[in-house]
């Protein structure tokens, strides 16, 4: 059963693929970028008691079963005439970097209520791993395309509380 997130995303990615000018949009980004999104949902005794979690979890420090994670390859396809944007369920072997967060975390960015790099500098529930040391252009980039989707629904006057609702 697809979750609220995945169909936030597709419907997401789908219309702004469809609507947005995405060569413009992303005319001056590296082309060979591909994001890992793990959205992070832990027990509810384990919000509770550690604070750092997800931190915890990111470095295998909890017991399997303490956090749910729901992986999505996002990666900007630059290989025909127009640009789209791609949207893979699960984790692809070798991305340039992989951005946990937190459901409720995610939400707030997915609403523009905070910014990837927003949330991260501020100390926000997310993790970077990356080969090359994280990359402030790729969580520039997962911002965009972020952006990007809240815009293109907001168009079509669909709003992130009454995706949640449904």
């Amino acid at each position: 059963m697809p979750s609220e997130v995945y169909e936030y995303l597709r419907l997401g990615i789908e219309l702004t693929n469809k609507h947005m000018a995405l060569n413009e949009a992303f005319a001056r980004w590296p082309k060979d970028r591909s994001v890992v999104l793990k959205v992070c949902q832990p027990h509810p005794e384990v919000e509770s008691y550690f604070s750092n979690w997800l931190n915890l979890y990111a470095e295998d420090q909890l017991k399997e079963g303490a956090v749910i994670e729901e992986p999505f390859n996002i990666y900007l396809d630059t290989s025909g005439e127009k640009y789209a944007i791609m949207l893979h369920r699960g984790a692809v072997a070798e991305p340039t970097v992989t951005v946990l967060m937190s459901e409720a975390l995610f939400w707030d960015i997915a609403a523009r209520g905070n910014t990837v790099y927003t949330a991260f500098i501020t100390g926000k529930p997310m993790v970077i791993q990356s080969t090359e040391g994280y990359d402030l252009r790729d969580l520039a980039h997962i911002d965009l395309i972020l952006g990007l989707i809240h815009q293109s629904l907001l168009k079509r006057g669909i709003d992130i509380t009454s995706l949640m609702r449904q």
